[in-house]
């Protein structure tokens, strides 16, 4: 399933901040912002746990979010700002 156009507003911010994301960061981080987990990204995906868990790393380092908070936290800072 596609995120819809609902996240417009919330793809637009992420891309204008962090313009060094890719469409498959985009749709990560729109599930993340959805509340689904690890097991949950993985299925919808198609992906292993492994895969989405090496992809919220890749996310966290391109986001600047330091190794103490959760990628997950964050993201719902931005999607609220």
């Amino acid at each position: 399933t596609e995120p819809n156009t609902t996240f417009d507003d919330f793809f637009l911010k992420l891309k204008t901040k962090f313009p060094i994301l890719s469409q498959r960061d985009l749709k990560h981080c729109a599930y993340i912002q959805m509340g689904l987990n690890v097991k949950e990204v993985a299925q919808v995906l198609a992906i292993s746990t492994k895969g989405v868990e090496m992809a919220r790393y890749r996310i966290k380092k391109k986001l600047k979010v330091s190794e103490k908070q959760k990628l997950s936290d964050f993201i719902q800072s931005l999607a609220t700002e």
